[in-house]
């Protein structure tokens, strides 16, 4: 698996956490091209549109470009999220700007939502791990959540890539 997977540790310094980290204050298009330059499709999530659970549903429709069949439901969100997992490419990273807004306007939609992309990546680790056979390449799925309050103190030094 190591030669698919970067460790984000080294590739980020300052960051903590694997598969979910927060960031404070980070600019975001530096990130993403930083991420892009090592081989991540890149997704953003802007939660200063996200106020509630409605808002957040067109939100990630748009961004994940779900069907036009997702019904903007969680028992919805759950079937697309899922298939946007094994269908994504072998890097991706998720990047929820303004985070903490999110968190403010609704944090039961938030959490919900923070957990269920930890879970859907981690699970997509996991079944490259356990079933090495299938010859199915790891997925490394990556959410970095941004975002100017308290919670949010972990900084990054964006280095250059050579």
């Amino acid at each position: 698996m190591s030669e698919y997977w970067l460790d984000m540790r080294k590739e980020l310094p300052g960051l903590q956490g694997q598969i979910l980290h927060t960031i404070w204050k980070t600019d975001v298009n530096a990130l993403a091209r930083h991420l892009e330059q090592m081989d991540f499709k890149v997704y953003v999530i802007d939660g200063s549109k996200i106020v509630n659970e409605a808002s957040f549903f067109a939100e990630v429709a748009q961004v994940f470009e779900f069907p036009a069949y997702f019904g903007h439901g969680w028992a919805s969100w759950d079937d697309c999220l899922g298939d946007f997992g094994s269908l994504a490419p072998h890097r991706v990273a998720i990047i929820w700007i303004h985070a903490d807004q999110s968190f403010a306007e609704d944090a039961c939609t938030f959490l919900q939502a923070v957990i269920d992309i930890y879970n859907m990546a981690f699970g997509e680790q996991l079944q490259a791990t356990r079933h090495p056979e299938e010859g199915k390449q790891p997925k490394q799925i990556e959410l970095f959540l941004l975002g100017e309050s308290q919670g949010f103190h972990n900084t990054i030094e964006l280095k250059s890539l050579k």
